[in-house]
């Protein structure tokens, strides 16, 4: 394992940690979940953001990681 690999490695540790800590996620046997404080945090987030903006984390998400993210976007007309 490469220097930047162990880092961040422990990066990613922590910051699944704070989250814990934090009550946003909890562990489901191997993985982790968030729980519904979590959920209404994301939400919240979402909520402020423009549909073009939810549209370039989508295709953000499904370039870097494969994975595609799904929403409804109301429209107000």
């Amino acid at each position: 394992m490469t220097l930047e690999k162990a880092t961040l490695d422990r990066f990613i540790a922590s910051v699944f940690q704070q989250l814990d800590d934090d009550g946003l996620i909890q562990r489901a046997d191997e993985d982790f979940v968030l729980t519904e404080k979590g959920k209404a945090r994301i939400q919240k987030q979402i909520d402020k953001m423009t549909p073009g903006r939810l549209l370039m984390l989508e295709m953000y998400f499904a370039e870097r990681f494969g994975v595609p993210l799904s929403y409804d976007i109301t429209r107000k007309d």
